[in-house]
């Protein structure tokens, strides 16, 4: 059972769940997301990440690079899945994460994300290498984790599921994997997930007001 239901994900889970070099977390987000199409648990994340996913910053990832026109809509069509919920940046967001910036001293970007999870009334903030302790008395702050019991061998079970949320034929915006064996039963069903994906409108019903 699920500890929270409605999840805020920021950006580096997303940068983590594209990154073929991040075995261990691409495991935990997919698990995470078998529950959210099963419907046990809410993702939410701000329309705002998709920007930060498709140029993160320099010192976020330093073997980086540029996407391709192609590659970013790609990566972009991934957040029209409807197991995300998109809670899109207006001015009561812009406000409050202006006010948390100041009261908390966190960077813009941080503090949009903060803001968008908290005026949504989320039950968490999960994220990966992101400091969001500043905040951690207005809402939960933690790292993704596995919702489904784990066993000794049931790790090599995940990694033959489909990520139900995978919607890019290409890699993350990191350094390319050394490692292509793996690739191929990933990205056949990452691309039947984009095709699919690509007719669907941002889930932005249901979002709490």
């Amino acid at each position: 059972m699920a500890e929270y239901r409605d999840i805020y994900w920021d950006t580096s889970v997303f940068l983590c769940f594209l990154n073929l070099q991040e075995v261990q977390r691409r495991l935990i987000c997919e698990d995470i997301l078998i529950h959210a199409q099963n419907g046990a648990i809410h993702l939410y994340t701000s329309c705002y990440t998709i920007a930060e996913v498709i140029y993160p910053k320099p010192k976020s990832i330093p073997s980086s690079r540029r996407l391709t026109p192609t590659e970013a809509n790609e990566i972009a069509r991934m957040f029209q899945s409807p197991l995300l919920r998109l809670i899109e940046v207006d001015r009561r967001v812009a406000t409050y994460a202006a006010e948390l910036a100041r009261d908390y001293s966190m960077s813009p970007a941080d503090a949009v994300q903060a803001a968008s999870a908290l005026l949504w009334n989320l039950e968490v903030i999960q994220a990966w290498d992101r400091d969001f302790s500043s905040v951690g008395h207005l809402i939960a702050v933690a790292q993704p984790q596995y919702i489904t019991k784990q066993t000794a061998f049931e790790g090599f079970a995940h990694e033959k599921e489909a990520a139900p949320l995978a919607a890019a034929d290409v890699s993350h915006p990191v350094q390319e994997s050394s490692d292509k064996s793996n690739e191929g039963q990933t990205r056949t069903e990452a691309a039947q997930a984009l095709e699919a994906q690509a007719r669907v409108k941002p889930p932005t019903e249901g979002i709490k007001p």
